[in-house]
């Protein structure tokens, strides 16, 4: 991880690094959708650890929209 974190910030190539990010981004999003899933599972689909469970899956859901806002930028500067 370390030295993925010094490719992206030391890539001269900005799409690259964009690519990256994006990359690293999208498995962040289903890794919160899997573990707010288990969350889900485990606490009885009722009770606090439900609720977390969906503030986590809304959370992916704002990753994604992040993502998006990435992906369609020109200029990664611009995000």
């Amino acid at each position: 991880m370390k030295n993925e974190c010094l490719r992206l910030i030391g890539n001269s190539e900005q799409e690259n690094s964009k690519d990256l990010l994006i990359e690293k981004m999208d498995k962040l999003v289903l890794d919160m959708q899997e573990v707010a899933a288990d969350m889900e599972y485990l606490g009885g689909f009722n009770g606090e650890m439900a609720k977390h469970s969906k503030e986590l899956m809304g959370a992916s859901k704002v990753l994604l929209s992040w993502i998006d806002g990435i992906e369609n930028k020109k200029d990664v500067t611009d995000v």
